[in-house]
C-alpha cells in the first residue's frame, strides 16, 4: 500500500504542502495520545471536536484551526480509501468562518518611495523586488525562480512559476515596463547553473522589506506588493478573471479580497439631472424597467 506522502503526491500536492500536512498530523497525533489516550486509528468525532475547541482556547485563529483540521481530514480520507478505517472521524461542516482582514494597498506616494528604494539595492535584490512589483508573484515564488524560469516571448518578459502554493503553477508576464526591463537586463548577465536566479531566500527578501519599513516609517512588507499590484490592475480596468490568473488564486473571492482597496472612480456612471436624458451624449445610466431592448 502506498504511504500517505505518496498519496498526497498522487493527488497533486507539492513537497512543501506535504511537509506541512505531515507536521499538522503529528500535532494531532500527539494531542490525541496525550489528552485522550488514543492512537490515530481509534479517533472518533468527539475527539476531533474536542481538539478543535482546545485549539481555539489555546489562541489559534480560525484560519489556523481550519488548516489543521483539513490536513487531518485528508489523512483519514486516505485511510478510508485504504480500508483501514470504516469512516472519517472528521465531520463535515466543522470549519470556522474566516473573515480576511482588509489590507489597504500602498498609496501612490508610498509606492514612489519604495520604487526609489528598490533602485538603491544590489542588482539581484533590485531585480527580485521589481519582479514582485511587476508581476504580482508571491515572494516565495520569486525567490525560487531559476534562470530557465524567465522567458522572452514576442519581445516581452514572462516568468514560469512552478511548485506554487495551492498548485497555482502558471506562466505570467511582467507587465510593468521598467520592471520587465530590469529583470531582462539582470537575466542577461546570469547563466544556467541550477541555482535560484536572484541568489536570495524568501526570508532575506522579507528582511529587506522589514528594514525599509523600520527606516522609513512606511508600513511595508513583501506581500503588500501583491495586494497593490492587484488593486492597481483593477483600477486600470483589467478584468477580475485576468487578475485571478496572474495572482494564481483558486477563487474570484480571494481575488476580490486582494482588490478591495482599489481606488475606483464611479463618477462617470452618475446621470446628470441637467442634461437631456435622450441625448446620445448623456451619462450612462440604468435602463428603466419599462424600456426594452431594440
Amino acid at each position: 500500500m502506498m504511504s500517505w506522502a505518496e498519496y498526497l503526491t498522487d493527488i497533486g500536492r507539492n513537497e512543501r504542502t506535504i511537509y506541512e500536512y505531515e507536521r499538522r498530523l503529528r500535532l494531532w497525533e500527539a494531542w490525541l495520545w496525550e489528552v485522550r489516550g488514543k492512537a490515530l486509528l481509534e479517533a472518533k468525532q468527539a475527539d476531533v471536536i474536542a481538539w478543535q475547541l482546545d485549539l481555539i482556547r489555546s489562541g489559534n485563529g480560525p484560519r489556523t484551526v481550519n488548516g489543521k483540521l483539513s490536513a487531518v481530514k485528508l489523512f483519514y480520507a486516505w485511510l478510508v480509501l485504504a480500508e483501514k478505517m470504516p469512516e472519517n472521524p472528521v465531520p463535515s461542516g466543522l470549519s470556522l468562518h474566516v473573515v480576511p482582514p482588509r489590507i489597504n494597498r500602498l498609496t501612490d506616494e508610498e509606492l514612489r518611495g519604495i520604487l526609489n528604494w528598490f533602485d538603491t539595492l544590489k542588482p539581484n535584490a533590485r531585480a527580485a523586488f521589481y519582479t514582485m512589483f511587476g508581476s504580482g508573484a508571491r515572494v516565495s515564488e520569486v525567490a525560487r525562480l531559476e534562470y530557465q524560469s524567465v522567458r522572452l516571448i514576442d519581445d516581452a518578459i514572462w516568468i514560469q512559476i512552478s511548485d506554487a502554493k495551492w498548485d497555482s503553477d502558471r506562466t505570467i508576464p511582467v507587465i510593468d515596463d521598467k520592471a520587465a526591463r530590469i529583470l531582462y537586463a539582470y537575466w542577461l548577465d546570469q547563466r544556467l547553473d541550477g541555482k535560484p536566479l536572484f541568489k536570495l531566500s524568501k526570508r532575506t527578501l522579507q528582511e529587506y522589506a522589514t528594514h525599509y519599513s523600520e527606516e522609513s516609517g512606511v508600513h511595508f512588507y513583501s506581500h503588500l506588493l501583491r495586494h497593490t499590484f492587484a488593486a492597481r490592475l483593477l483600477e486600470q480596468g483589467v478584468p477580475m478573471s485576468e487578475i485571478q490568473f496572474l495572482l494564481g488564486h483558486r477563487s474570484l473571492a480571494m481575488t476580490a479580497h486582494y482588490t478591495e482597496s482599489a481606488i475606483v472612480d464611479t463618477g462617470h456612471l452618475a446621470p446628470s439631472v441637467l442634461q437631456d436624458s435622450s441625448s446620445a451624449a448623456a451619462t450612462p445610466r440604468l435602463r428603466p424597467l419599462d424600456e426594452t431592448e431594440e
